[in-house]
């Protein structure tokens, strides 16, 4: 974990069926990082940059720097 790098996770919607989230990782480092985001629910379709790794979707990003990386996705909720 670092200060230099932040993940921030905010709810854009929701229905009886799904959820939809919007992942954002900053990166402040002089350096680009990659990072992987571990997503541990049943997502709803599929998503550029999410692999499966040992059964959980993860999110598998390099962040430039002095930037940022976006990801929209949706959970399915039971």
């Amino acid at each position: 974990d670092s200060p230099d790098v932040r993940l921030a996770v905010t709810r854009r919607g929701q229905s009886r069926r799904s959820a939809k989230f919007e992942a954002v990782l900053t990166n402040t480092r002089d350096h680009p990082v990659t990072v992987e985001m571990e997503i541990p629910y049943d997502l709803s379709g599929r998503r550029k940059g999410v692999t499966t790794i040992d059964g959980v979707p993860t999110w598998r990003v390099t962040v430039p720097a002095h930037d940022e990386a976006k990801l929209n996705y949706t959970v399915k909720l039971r």
